[in-house]
């Protein structure tokens, strides 16, 4: 996978909750990104790996920190993120990543886990 692309699907993961708030960043298991892999709907914008993944995301964090972003890492559950998208009526795409976890940041209560 590209590294352009890997980088916008790592920004794409960002929502700024609001001024002077930290940022929500999805953050993810082994397991869980393998999840995630087999349901997203734009499986092009994941890097290839979970170790590429991981090096981009940890990249990222650093680089916001160092920028003086408080930065909270979100931990997804890919079956609590695939029942809320149902509810939502949304594909579980980048943007719909980043607004669960930008829920989950503020902390809205996830929804009862099902299965896709």
């Amino acid at each position: 996978m590209n590294r352009t692309l890997s980088r916008r699907a790592a920004r794409t993961q960002l929502i700024r909750i609001a001024d002077g708030r930290p940022i929500a960043l999805a953050w993810y298991t082994r397991e869980a990104w393998h999840q995630l892999a087999v349901v997203a709907d734009d499986p092009d914008a994941l890097n290839s790996t979970y170790e590429d993944w991981e090096a981009g995301a940890l990249a990222l964090l650093r680089k916001l920190r160092s920028a003086g972003q408080r930065v909270h890492k979100v931990l997804i559950d890919i079956d609590a993120l695939v029942a809320w998208c149902d509810e939502e009526g949304c594909k579980v795409d980048s943007s719909a990543r980043a607004r669960f976890a930008s829920l989950h940041a503020m902390g809205a209560p996830p929804p009862a886990a099902t299965k896709r």
